[in-house]
This record gives C-alpha cells, sequence and structure tokens, in this order.
C-alpha cells in the first residue's frame, strides 16, 4: 500500500513539475522577417487580407492550436519549428499538447496581417511518459465513424501509443450522445477497448380523438394512440389511422431531450364523404334531367315527323317541320349535356371508391 502511495504522489508531482515546465519563454515581432508578407505568404479567406504568421521554436510535435474566436489559417511544420499562420488582430493563443499539457497565451503585443512573429517556446525534459511508461491503445467504436479525442480536445486515431495509467477519452460522433471515459493503459502491452455509442433521442407523444387509433412511423406500426415512445434523432412520417376515420400524416423533427407531441381529432369517413356523395348526387339528378329532356324531345320530335309525313295540309305541315326541327335541337342539347354532366359524376364516383378503399369502408 505504501509502495502504491508514493507512485501515485510522484506521479502528480511529475505532471505538476512537467506542466510548470511547458510554457512560452517569449514573444516578439520580427520586423525584419518578410516571410509572411513576401516569401511565404497565405491568404486568410475568412478575414481577408494576408494572414500573419508565428513561428514557433520548438522541436516537438503533435500540437493543437486555438485562436479563442478565430481560426488557425494554416499550420506548417518545419525543421526546428512551428509556422502558424492566424489571422490579423488575434490576441488569444491556446497550444495543446498530449504528453505536455495546456498553454493558455495571451498575445499582449497587435497582431497584424503579413507580419511575422516569434514565440520561443519551453517543453518539459522529463514526462509522464518517461515515469510510468507506454501502452500500445486499440479502440473500436459502434458505430465505427465515430472520433476519439482527450481531455485536451486534441484529437486521436484509433490506434496510438499513449502514457499509461488511468486516461480520460471523449467519444464523438453528430446524431450520437457523447461518451465520456476513462481507460486505464497497462505499459508495455496492446490494451483494447470497445464502445458503443448510443443515439440521441427524443420523445414523441401521439394522442387521438377517438383513442385507439393505430399510429405509423414511416409506415412502420409502432402502437395505438395515446402512445408515448423514445426515438432516435431526426425527420419522420407520422400516420393515424382508424377504421371510418380519415387518415391523418404528420411530417415531425425529433429532437434530444425534447418532447413532441401530435394530438389530432379524427374526421368520421362519413363527414369526409359528404362533399363527394353531394357532388355525386347533384351530377346524377343534372344528368337524369338532361338525358330525359333530349330523350322526351327526340321522340317527340319523331311523333311530330310522323304527322308532317302524312298531313296534306301545307299551313299544318310548316308547323310540324318547324317543331320536328326545334325539337330536334333540344334532344340534341339534352344528350350533349348528360354526356358532359356524366364526366363529373364519373370524377365523384370514382373518388368515392379510392376513399372506401382506402379507409377500409
Amino acid at each position: 500500500m505504501r509502495e502504491v502511495f508514493l507512485f501515485i504522489l510522484l506521479s502528480i508531482s511529475i505532471t505538476l513539475w512537467s506542466q510548470e515546465d511547458f510554457k512560452v519563454i517569449d514573444f516578439k515581432p520580427l520586423p525584419k522577417d518578410y516571410t509572411a508578407q513576401l516569401t511565404h505568404p497565405i491568404n486568410d479567406e475568412v478575414n481577408g487580407g494576408k494572414a500573419a504568421l508565428i513561428k514557433i521554436q520548438t522541436t516537438e510535435r503533435e500540437f493543437s492550436f486555438e485562436l479563442g474566436s478565430f481560426v488557425p489559417v494554416d499550420i506548417v511544420e518545419k525543421t526546428g519549428e512551428i509556422w502558424l499562420y492566424v489571422p490579423g488582430g488575434t490576441r488569444r493563443l491556446t497550444i495543446k499538447n498530449k504528453d505536455f499539457g495546456v498553454i493558455r497565451y495571451n498575445i499582449e503585443i497587435p497582431i497584424n496581417g503579413g507580419k511575422t512573429y516569434e514565440l520561443r517556446l519551453k517543453t518539459p525534459i522529463t514526462t509522464n511518459k518517461d515515469l510510468l511508461g507506454t501502452g500500445t491503445v486499440k479502440i473500436t467504436t459502434y458505430p465505427d465513424n465515430a472520433v476519439l479525442f482527450n481531455y485536451a480536445n486534441i484529437e486521436y486515431k484509433k490506434v496510438f501509443s499513449n502514457v499509461a495509467g488511468k486516461n480520460q477519452f471523449f467519444i464523438k460522433l453528430d446524431t450520437y450522445v457523447t461518451l465520456d471515459t476513462v481507460i486505464n493503459i497497462k505499459p508495455d502491452q496492446l490494451n483494447e477497448f470497445t464502445f458503443k455509442l448510443v443515439k440521441k433521442q427524443g420523445t414523441l407523444k401521439v394522442k387521438s380523438n377517438p383513442r385507439g387509433a393505430n399510429v405509423y412511423i414511416d409506415n412502420n406500426k409502432i402502437g395505438n394512440t395515446p402512445i408515448s415512445k423514445l426515438l432516435p434523432i431526426g425527420n419522420y412520417k407520422v400516420s393515424i389511422k382508424k377504421k371510418g376515420f380519415v387518415e391523418q400524416t404528420r411530417s415531425i423533427k425529433i429532437e434530444e431531450n425534447i418532447s413532441t407531441v401530435i394530438d389530432m381529432s379524427l374526421v368520421n369517413y362519413s363527414n369526409a364523404m359528404r362533399p363527394m356523395k353531394m357532388g355525386k348526387s347533384i351530377s346524377f339528378t343534372l344528368f337524369a334531367t338532361a338525358l330525359i329532356g333530349g330523350v322526351s324531345a327526340q321522340l317527340y320530335a319523331n311523333y311530330q315527323m310522323t304527322k308532317y309525313n302524312n298531313t296534306e295540309i301545307s299551313s299544318e305541315a310548316q308547323t310540324l317541320k318547324k317543331n320536328v326541327t326545334q325539337f330536334d335541337q333540344l334532344a340534341i342539347i339534352g344528350f350533349s349535356s348528360a354526356g358532359v354532366i356524366a364526366v363529373p359524376f364519373a370524377i365523384f364516383s370514382g373518388k368515392m371508391r379510392k376513399m372506401k378503399k382506402k379507409y377500409g369502408i
């Protein structure tokens, strides 16, 4: 027990000492260095103009850089230094390294686009890696495209070497809950870990009047109203169906930790069919009236033609001929009207058949 305590105490001491020895020694402009202006300029496409260049003197690697509200324009590794191109006006610089820790540095001199600056960086000679040793880590995630970060938000590959001991990591993927985990890495061996991410979820609550309607999500039945169900975040199509009632469909978006409520009053099929029934009834009445009128006019025209053929009185013959012409025209109008009215009658009848089939009537 005493040996374990001393080991932990020594590890903490080395960690604190390493962090104290990881710092910015000096930061200054290089007025006679025209790298950012002439020899190797880079345009800042986001903020406009030429980027400023900070030459960081260090032989170490695996750094990441943050600039407060800005984003680095480019990072170029050179022999003995790192070229960090930044927007003009940068005032804060955060330097992160998985072995050394984090430096949060406030830049006290103005940073101007197209100008070059020098930052001298001190890094520890002894680190936790030297004290504790290292182990190889292999991370398997489901889904396999999840991304691994350490506590300093530095991205890691799925297979890497790291300081032995307990290490905190975050596994992230859009639409999934970020996994915060601590793994115990043993030195001089392969450490394998498997993690399964959980989809971000929200709640769907569906009610209907009357109750007992079937609820479908993307054409898959999930139950009957009233119902409450957890769903992965995303867009869905919700359908509510009940025999004798008109089907209702909604497009919804499920968001993380939010309840989405659908409350529908279903329309009785008979009420929904009333306009169709009325349209069919009116069109049928008009169709029948026009057809009967046409037939009647044609029969009367035929009757008048028979009398015209049998009469020998010229005045009566003229009257009969006029009647035949007039009623022939009325018959044509009646039959034509019946033909036109038959179209909406057929349309209303077809729609009623489709609605009956759709709603199970």
